[in-house]
């Protein structure tokens, strides 16, 4: 019968308000305060019945406050960003699945996450930019039967740095060469906890060369071939686990 099938309606007003005080030409201090929201959906029937859970799950809301402070010293040439920040989850759509049978479904929980985030590029050489990132982040599930656990897909830490170089070599002739790296902390991929993966590092590398309006560039994206689940998820076409990766390594040239 198409008119008993479940119906629900989801709405939320999204506000954020932002406070910000300059101490000096150089330094800026701001408090922001922000709702975020996410509506709800259905989970399949075959999934929740296997997992005896809701057939639907309700919205999701945020609550989020931030505080930060931006500087900058000797003319731009040194940029140091920093923030801490606490988001609270009032039902958290969360993924939850099981093996045998598979089956996967979201279902509400709330939960919070605490984190700080510092930033940092330097130029000190013309046309050489040294960047630098470092985050934290600590998660904690509140309620149900995963109480005490971390939430699923939020990495404990990530850092990210980069070398970039831009020189001329003749008149109208110019190079940029770049080298990123990437690394991401502990993660788990369910609840539970019991699915995770330690960490992964990425190195990805740029360089291209200019000649008036024309250019040719070389690329590579994860150099050493690292491996890192992207998506861990029950295997639908039988028992056991599906795993799909992140991109693996790849190369290529363009032209302009």
């Amino acid at each position: 019968d198409l008119h008993s099938f479940p119906t629900r309606r989801s709405s939320d007003l999204h506000i954020e308000v932002t406070l910000s005080r300059k101490f000096g030409p150089d330094v800026n201090a701001y408090a922001t305060v922000g709702r975020g929201f996410r509506s709800g959906g259905f989970n399949a029937f075959l999934d929740a019945s296997i997992l005896g859970v809701p057939r639907l799950y309700a919205a999701e809301e945020t609550t989020n406050y931030e505080l930060g402070l931006k500087t900058q010293f000797f003319e731009q040439r040194l940029i140091l960003n920093t923030a801490v920040f606490h988001t609270q989850f009032d039902g958290e759509q969360i993924n939850v699945f099981s093996l045998t049978p598979p089956a996967r479904t979201i279902v509400n929980f709330d939960s919070k996450i605490d984190g700080g985030e510092v930033e940092l590029t330097a130029v000190p050489l013309r046309g050489l930019t040294l960047s630098a990132a470092i985050g934290v982040h600590k998660g904690n599930i509140e309620t149900g039967p995963f109480r005490d656990r971390r939430p699923s897909g939020s990495h404990e830490s990530t850092v990210h740095a980069s070398v970039q170089y831009e020189f001329a070599l003749a008149p109208d002739w110019s190079a940029l060469a770049r080298v990123d790296y990437k690394r991401f902390g502990e993660v788990f991929y369910d609840p539970a906890n019991t699915a995770a993966f330690d960490s992964a590092q990425l190195v990805d590398a740029y360089v291209r060369l200019d000649h008036g309006r024309f250019g040719i560039a070389v690329w590579g994206k994860n150099l050493f071939d690292e491996y890192m689940p992207a998506v861990y998820a029950a295997d639908t076409l039988g028992p056991g686990v599906a795993i799909w990766r992140s991109e693996e390594r790849r190369v290529g040239k363009e032209c302009r």
